[in-house]
């Protein structure tokens, strides 16, 4: 464990303990005082209303309410105050258990798998104990489907790649901002459908927000309040016929409000949450050039900050929400309760949602929102859907900014032109580094090939893997776990768990041959790939075997394709005899004086010498001589 990083976890754990206690010490007393002085508006509301006069014990209970309200919104800002710091305790407690690689308290993403995606599958991308579940810190929803987005498509240009750099290196030393940010958010139980619904609405034209609504809402309001005078000198039936077009307007405008309630209800407590993370990015003053870029899009011609704008209809869609307390049918009666929110909702979606977004979204941060909806069922973009991406992309980069601060002996790859791979150090990612052996590795990334030969168990597919992830990190514009990394633009593809599916009736080898035949495509676009193949072939006999698989490497160099082919046959290791394109490298087994068998994982020059299957055998008791 780097001292470093767990000195700073430990001391920002203390500090957010020390502070969540002063914050509930002080909610504790505010609500002793709260107590006091409800049994003192009692007393002073029954004694100015004995002693002198009925209306000034009304004024007591006014004005003391008001008072007891502004008590209660203080003890509600050190509730919130103390969770926030709660949030950062955990957010400590999470980092220091991901130095131990223990990465079980964070989402592995599973619902982003996809192994029909170049690389993903194979190389445990996403899932549990996955490179997802490692680099995952989101606090949002949007902010996860970023995540997934930006390591499902690696970025193809260096100048792009270059910007994430910069602004990973920025957030990476703000570890008190990252924390303060993140604490905002979790929102983990939100739902898509919650997104969906809320940029459906935004999206939609409004019912309340034009013709004669105003003038009806607050002529009737106060015609309303001022007509319970008449109860006192009529028959009550005969004084609540006054409330009639009261009571119809009501109706008339039930079918409207109904579908904002439905549309907005869902992402009360998700806005609120994301309030506090744009006001987090609001308040700070950016050096790179993509941060700079992504805090433009949250600026507004109105006048008013987007974590504001966030506030208000947070506040106006938890109003409106409060129209299932049944007390609600008299303040609808008095003062139009669910249609005056429900047009403050449409006024604001009027007000801050009609400006098209000045500056474009940043290339280098593209990504699609999580949506449950199909393509013909999705609404057109909105102001609304700039915000929430702003939000999404600022949440992905702090996560990687994350692995940067947390693996401080990480590195940022330096991307040439000269068509060569070449790491030194290389380690697997998942793997602490007690348990993992670095490895120096150089390959050209035109036309060439390394075969990997080795023994059972000798780390063979883990090499693959440690090679593939080394690429693929460094296209995302994150550190990788090398000491130097310097490459080209690759596309990464590989070939290692195919399966079978009983569903489409496809058997494991028809598999690997459509998987193989992706790799053999994308090399003849042209695409620059760097492919990672473990055992080609394994589901036909060794003749044939051997056949296909030089007939496939030979297919690969024409197409100017370079990669790493894993196998057990050596006979294609005589490849490398008769072309300079084709390099043999080996992972070997040795034994101890005592017949042991032990492995260094090393990769070597070199077809593979030893022989381990016999020898294992032998130690289970098999029966081998």
């Amino acid at each position: 464990m780097n001292n470093a990083p767990q000195q700073a976890f430990l001391q920002a754990k203390e500090r957010a303990t020390l502070a969540a206690k002063q914050a509930g010490r002080k909610a504790s007393q505010l609500s002793i005082v709260r107590l006091i002085a409800f049994f003192l508006l009692i007393a002073l509301a029954i004694l100015a209303g004995v002693e002198v006069h009925p209306f000034a014990g009304i004024l007591v209970v006014v004005l003391g309410l008001i008072g007891f309200n502004q008590l209660v919104g203080k003890q509600q800002a050190l509730d919130a105050q103390k969770l926030l710091f709660e949030r950062v305790v955990q957010l400590n407690e999470r980092e220091l258990a991901a130095l131990e690689y223990d990465f079980s308290q964070t989402e592995g993403g599973e619902q982003f798998a996809d192994f029909s995606h170049p690389y993903s599958g194979d190389l445990d991308v996403f899932g549990s104990k996955s490179v997802f579940q490692l680099t995952n810190q989101t606090s949002s929803l949007v902010g996860q489907t970023a995540l997934a987005a930006f390591m499902q498509k690696p970025l193809q240009q260096i100048d792009e790649l270059e910007l994430r750099q910069e602004a990973i290196r920025e957030l990476g030393l703000l570890l008190d901002w990252r924390q303060e940010f993140l604490a905002h958010g979790d929102d983990s139980p939100a739902k898509t459908t919650a997104l969906d619904k809320l940029r459906a609405w935004a999206a939609q034209p409004s019912n309340f927000s034009q013709g004669w609504w105003p003038i009806v809402i607050y002529g009737l309001s106060i015609f309303n309040l001022a007509w319970l005078a008449a109860f006192f000198y009529l028959p009550f039936f005969v004084a609540a016929l006054a409330y009639i077009p009261t009571i119809a307007i009501l109706l008339r405008s039930k079918k409207h409000v109904d579908v904002i309630h439905e549309q907005t209800e869902a992402a009360v407590d998700l806005l609120q949450r994301y309030r506090g993370m744009l006001g987090a990015i609001e308040k700070k003053s950016w050096s790179s050039s993509l941060l700079q870029a992504l805090k433009a899009q949250l600026e507004s011609t109105k006048g008013t900050s987007t974590s504001e704008v966030f506030g208000k209809l947070s506040f106006m869609s938890r109003q409106l929400a409060v129209r299932a307390n049944p007390f609600v049918a008299l303040l609808n009666l008095f003062s139009f309760w669910e249609i005056r929110y429900a047009r403050q909702l449409e006024n604001w979606k009027e007000q801050f949602l009609s400006e098209n977004s000045k500056a474009p979204f940043p290339k280098a941060l593209a990504f699609d929102l999580p949506t449950d909806k199909t393509p013909d069922q999705r609404q057109a973009a909105t102001v609304l859907d700039q915000w929430l991406l702003t939000l999404g992309a600022f949440d992905a980069l702090v996560s990687f900014a994350g692995v940067h601060f947390r693996y401080p002996a990480w590195t940022f790859p330096t991307f040439n032109a000269t068509g060569e791979l070449r790491g030194e150090a290389m380690n697997h990612p998942l793997l602490p580094p007690e348990k993992s052996v670095a490895n120096d590795f150089m390959s050209p990334a035109k036309a060439h090939i390394k075969l990997l030969t080795g023994s059972n168990m000798a780390g063979k597919s883990t090499f693959l893997r440690t090679v593939g992830l080394q690429i693929a990190m460094a296209h995302w514009g994150g550190v990788v776990p090398s000491k130097t990394l310097q490459l080209p633009i690759l596309r990464v593809y590989t070939s290692m768990r195919t399966q079978d599916n009983l569903h489409e009736g496809a058997s494991a080898f028809y598999a690997e041959l459509q998987r193989l035949r992706v790799v053999v495509e994308a090399s003849k676009r042209g695409d620059n790939i760097y492919f990672l193949l473990d055992e080609i072939l394994k589901g036909t006999n060794s003749q044939d075997r051997h056949a296909g698989g030089k007939a496939l490497i030979e297919q690969l160099i024409r197409e100017g394709a370079a990669g790493i082919v894993a196998t057990h046959d050596l006979e294609l290791g005589a490849m490398a005899t008769a072309t300079d394109q084709i390099d043999n490298i080996r992972l070997e087994v040795e034994t101890d004086a005592e017949g042991k068998l032990f492995f260094d994982y090393t990769v070597k020059p070199g077809l593979a010498q030893s022989r381990n299957a016999s020898i294992l055998m032998k130690q289970m008791g098999l029966g081998v001589e």
